[in-house]
């Protein structure tokens, strides 16, 4: 989590959760995903995460249930806890 949304990956404006038509789409951290799921396969031994893990992370970033991967940075994160609904 310290390498991704910690540091500000822009999660949504990468993987499109809002849209924005100047947004630039790209799919590293799903690709960073593949890769590691790559080794993985090639290596299972050397590693400590499994490929449960990995397709949790996957599906996450679909499926808006956390918030994890919602935001760009952890300043939007925070303005969006403190919305009130009145």
């Amino acid at each position: 989590q310290k390498e991704w949304v910690v540091l500000g990956h822009p999660f949504s404006t990468r993987l499109s959760h809002v849209y924005n038509p100047e947004a630039e789409q790209s799919f590293e951290f799903l690709l960073f995903l593949d890769c590691c799921w790559q080794l993985l396969s090639q290596f299972p031994s050397s590693f400590q995460f499994t490929e449960t893990y990995l397709t949790s992370l996957w599906d996450s970033t679909h499926i808006t249930i956390f918030d994890t991967f919602l935001f760009d940075c952890e300043r939007d994160r925070t303005l969006a806890e403190n919305v009130s609904y009145d």
